[in-house]
């Protein structure tokens, strides 16, 4: 097999298409994407550039290692943890091996084991929509037996089959009634405008809407707000840049004459929309203008023929307000054979022993 070394993800910018084309065989979520690992090496700058392997057989592509790693304790074992750089977030698949299989990830680091840094444990994350993560559900031959997993958060989707029409006749009286009372709570204070940006020549400008909108809502005080977390502030300007290029940007602005008051940074790739990072002004709380948005997103989103919207993250009130059906997602650790990781994973078997045999189920990592 044929390994290229780069430097960081930036210097694969000249195999862009190659990268994305690539990420499209291992999955349809965005944070696979090369805009997506730009966007993470730039907001994490001062941890250095991110070296990136590429692994080839007969020409084809087999996988992309962009990874860091990180000195960790485990069951109070020191260990050299081996990330892909997309595990930053746990809520997406990350792992850019095709096909996405502990077969074939075993393989990718078994043959890199010279160009990547020394490590102990491989840990990242996968959805339920994954191989992988199926992998571990079937009986584990013996070459899976170093490895170890958890159940990871649960985040909510709303599908969007037929047509906006069908979706509104499927809600419930109430529901729809709700949705009225609160289009026509805003519409007495103004006449609500969405605007979409998707254009790179446009956000600039939407950017720094969106961190006004940041500003005056209730997650500055809070602390988790884009404009109160400087990195949260670059990756997103990043990630939007560049998936505007590519054409998957869809930001969303909503607007009460002329003052925008929330705001949505989403994404539409392979016929998905991922709400990234969303908002809106705390002083006008009670017209619910977040509530609104989301009813005028889903419109646009049936109108341009996306059949999912993802909302990412923890199942947070305002999303389990569409939807209650979640996507599973598991942590996942892979061990190298050593002394060290031996005794963690004795250690594992020794705490959980009594509780896994009550419970029958695979132990838990701590």
């Amino acid at each position: 097999m044929k390994i290229e070394v780069f430097e960081s993800v930036q210097s694969c910018s000249g195999r862009l298409e190659d990268w994305n084309a690539f990420a499209g065989e291992c999955g349809d979520d965005v944070s696979l994407t090369y805009e997506w690992h730009r966007a993470l090496e730039v907001s994490q700058e001062a941890q250095g550039p991110v070296r990136t392997l590429w692994l080839s057989r007969d020409g084809q592509l087999k996988a992309i290692l962009p990874t860091r790693v990180e000195r960790t304790r485990l069951r109070g074992i020191p260990l050299r943890q081996l990330s892909p750089l997309g595990s930053s977030y746990c809520a997406h698949d990350c792992l850019l091996v095709c096909p996405t299989s502990l077969e074939a990830l075993e393989e990718a680091l078994r043959i890199s084991k010279d160009a990547l840094a020394s490590w102990d444990v491989f840990r990242f994350s996968a959805s339920e929509n994954s191989r992988v993560y199926l992998d571990l559900d079937a009986a584990r031959p013996a070459s899976h037996s170093r490895v170890e997993w958890t159940d990871g958060r649960r985040s909510p989707y709303l599908a969007l089959p037929g047509t906006f029409d069908d979706f509104q006749r499927g809600l419930s009286t109430k529901r729809r009634t709700a949705i009225r009372s609160r289009v026509k709570k805003l519409k007495e204070r103004g006449e609500p405008r969405l605007r979409v940006i998707t254009q790179p020549g446009d956000v600039g400008e939407a950017m720094d809407i969106v961190r006004g909108i940041e500003l005056a809502s209730w997650k500055q005080p809070a602390g988790t707000s884009i404009t109160a977390n400087p990195y949260q502030a670059v990756f997103y300007d990043a990630l939007a840049r560049g998936l505007a290029e590519q054409g998957w940007l869809r930001l969303y602005v909503l607007y009460l004459g002329d003052q925008p008051i929330a705001h949505d940074i989403g994404y539409q790739y392979r016929g998905r929309f991922v709400s990234g990072k969303t908002s809106f002004v705390e002083e006008l709380r009670h017209l619910q203008p977040g509530f609104v948005l989301r009813w005028l997103i889903l419109g646009d989103l049936y109108q341009h023929g996306v059949r999912e919207h993802d909302f990412i993250g923890d199942p947070d009130p305002y999303k389990l307000h569409w939807t209650d059906v979640m996507r599973r997602h598991r942590n996942i650790r892979l061990f190298r054979a050593g002394v060290r990781t031996g005794l963690a994973r004795i250690l594992r078997t020794w705490r959980a022993k009594p509780r896994d045999e009550a419970a029958g189920s695979s132990p838990s990592v701590d």
